[in-house]
This record gives structure tokens, C-alpha cells and sequence, in this order.
């Protein structure tokens, strides 16, 4: 179950998370986020 969650960023970041999302498969910004987050976190449990 997916839950509903508000961050605040830089305005830079944003607009780099936009370019990559144009660059690779992501539907949304949410779903890249996701991504990013899951294999931060495996790389820091590695």
C-alpha cells in the first residue's frame, strides 16, 4: 500500500528530477523519487 508523502526541495533539484524523468521510463516524478530513494538505500545497506 502506497502512502502520501509531501518533501520540499530545491528549486535546482526539482528541475534536475524533471530532466532525468524526460530522460529515462518514469511515468511521474513520484515514481522516480521512489526509485531514487530504494536504491539509495540499498547501496547504503550494502
Amino acid at each position: 500500500m502506497k502512502h502520501k508523502l509531501s518533501i520540499t526541495m530545491e528549486q535546482q533539484t526539482i528541475l534536475n528530477i524533471n530532466d532525468r524523468m524526460r530522460m529515462r521510463d518514469f511515468k511521474n516524478k513520484s515514481q522516480l523519487i521512489e526509485y531514487a530513494v530504494k536504491e539509495f538505500l540499498t547501496r547504503k545497506l550494502q
